[in-house]
């Protein structure tokens, strides 16, 4: 399977704030929120997982499309 799941932590507790399955719809979450930097992104696919400390936002979307597709 294919489907990705992407968590929002807040940086300052760690608490889960969000749950999205594209990286689109983190963008738009960080665009609202208009604080990049006060979150983490965790990917997770299968037994998978990405960390993403500092969230670039020119690189984001193809970080997350090239771990979906790898194998």
């Amino acid at each position: 399977m294919n489907r990705i799941e992407i968590l929002i932590l807040d940086r300052r507790n760690g608490i889960i704030c969000q749950e999205y399955i594209d990286a689109q719809s983190v963008l738009a979450f960080l665009h609202r929120t208009g604080h990049v930097n006060r979150f983490q992104v965790v990917v997770r696919k299968g037994e998978k997982a990405l960390y993403i400390e500092k969230i670039d936002v020119a690189t984001f979307t193809k970080t997350v499309n090239d771990f979906q597709t790898a194998q």
